[in-house]
């Protein structure tokens, strides 16, 4: 069974909230919003921690749509891929360079 983080919220006034994750403080956090709802994830309390996004890594096999700003920085593979006028092997080549295993035939 998966075990839960142990997250404990401190307060001191004016002073600030420190929140702590398994016993080890979380830095760089901005703000936080905790709600409970019957209605939402089945009762259970949802946490919302804010912090500043400046250095993210998302290691996943598929990327969400991204929100404005960012959306119009991106090009998304199916439009790389349907592209004319660019041969499959710069496809790959590029899809390799950023770790992509996509293979264009």
């Amino acid at each position: 069974m998966k075990r839960e983080p142990e997250i404990v919220i401190r307060t001191n006034g004016i002073l600030g909230t420190e929140v702590f994750v398994n016993g080890k403080t979380l830095s760089g956090v901005l703000g936080i919003q905790f709600r409970q709802s019957f209605k939402e994830n089945k009762g259970l309390p949802i946490l919302q921690i804010d912090m500043k996004a400046t250095n993210v890594a998302l290691e996943t096999k598929m990327l969400p749509a991204l929100p404005e700003p960012f959306a119009g920085h991106y090009l998304p593979i199916n439009a790389l891929v349907s592209a004319e006028g660019i041969p499959n092997e710069e496809i790959d080549k590029v899809c390799r360079e950023f770790g992509y295993g996509l293979e264009i035939s």
